[in-house]
């Protein structure tokens, strides 16, 4: 729900996609940047986002990042966009609608499938884009794959979301009760680049915002009825329409992912912490379970045809995108981090179907100097 701050998350997330990836291909210096890039929606409206790609000659396969938090600051804060130029991929970091450099009006979630959908679309078609794609990020720009995934875009080949939801049920609320924590991410993070947008009062930057939320956010919590809330009215209006709906309206559907894995037909790495907020942990069981449920109930269908279209791969690549096995991702597992003495931790990989198996593998891990590189 917040920005991308987990460092180390995302780190293991650029080992996940790029470790395997072609060996460096340059210095940043041999790197092409295109800032503002108009991409259009099928509506008509104007999303912006900065390329990155390599000077040599492509085409390259293609990661999208849609972020709602500014893609000049997630270019500043984060390398992996840089490590995944060197490896030979050209990257697409885009402000989603109504944030920053897009245009058009911002409702959170709601707007990312068919944005998302577009986007993919687009830069598949691009002259530097081998019409591969591959989607990365958490927390929202996490949700915003799956929120395109289930519009099934036909270019996007592979998708690491960590730190997603399921359901609203587990994330506008949670258990049923209505996730107060909205608030503070609106304030903070959202109502700073709107209030620029719109030229209003108030906190312009996320610092300042940040500061006037530890004075005056306790009695924005304290606010009864929560549609009493003034502070973020002519700002968020999509947050008092979130309110007139219980958590199994109807209504949610349009970000309830557990009826739609038969639309997915991308690989699909799903992960999330053990101690990251109440919907990271459950999203990535649910989906994962919900995907492979989704997979093995036509076993004529998407696995022998992906099993067709590994096959005819393997004699060029064999990978998807770039390098990433189909064979490896077509085996379902999942990976529990297992909590105790440091060191070592415990690894456990873990076939699909209940939580411990009998063909659960245990295997230690060490880092080695990097957060993104360790030995078995």
């Amino acid at each position: 729900m917040g920005p991308l701050r987990c460092l180390t998350l995302l780190a293991i997330l650029n080992a996940s996609i790029f470790s395997v990836a072609q060996k460096a291909s340059g210095s940043a210096a041999d790197f092409l940047a295109e800032k503002n890039v108009p991409v259009a929606m099928r509506d008509g409206v104007i999303l912006r986002a900065d390329v990155m790609r390599p000077k040599s000659a492509g085409p390259f396969p293609v990661l999208v990042y849609r972020t709602p938090y500014g893609k000049e600051n997630a270019l500043k804060d984060y390398t992996t966009f840089t490590h995944a130029v060197e490896r030979g991929y050209a990257v697409v970091i885009q402000d989603v609608r109504g944030r920053y450099d897009s245009a058009g009006e911002f409702i959170p979630y709601q707007q990312e499938g068919k944005d998302g959908y577009d986007t993919i679309e687009w830069a598949a078609k691009q002259p530097w884009s081998n019409g591969s794609i591959g989607t990365f990020g958490l927390s929202y720009p996490g949700a915003v794959q799956w929120l395109a995934a289930v519009e099934n875009p036909p270019h996007l080949k592979a998708m690491v979301p960590a730190m997603t939801f399921s359901s609203a049920q587990n994330f506008f609320y949670a258990g049923g009760t209505w996730d107060m924590s909205w608030i503070e991410w609106i304030w903070d993070n959202i109502a700073p680049d709107a209030r620029v947008k719109r030229n209003v009062p108030g906190p312009k930057t996320e610092k300042e915002a940040e500061a006037a939320w530890r004075q005056d956010g306790p009695k924005m919590l304290r606010e009864l009825p929560l549609s009493a809330l003034a502070e973020l009215k002519g700002l968020a209006r999509y947050y008092y329409e979130w309110l007139k709906h219980p958590y199994d309206d109807p209504w949610w559907d349009w970000c309830d992912l557990r009826n739609k894995y038969d639309r997915v037909h991308a690989a699909v790495l799903n992960f999330s912490g053990w101690y990251d907020d109440n919907y990271g942990p459950e999203g990535a069981t649910t989906n994962f379970t919900g995907l492979l449920k989704s997979r093995t109930a036509q076993p004529d269908g998407w696995r022998q045809q992906h099993e067709r279209k590994r096959t005819d791969r393997n004699r060029h690549s064999g990978h998807i995108i770039r390098r990433i096995d189909l064979g490896l991702l077509a085996v379902p597992f999942t990976l529990f981090w297992l909590i105790g003495a440091i060191p070592p931790r415990r690894l456990s990989l873990e076939s699909a179907g209940s939580h411990r198996q009998q063909q659960s593998i245990t295997t230690r891990l060490y880092c080695t100097g990097s957060i993104t590189t360790f030995e078995a």
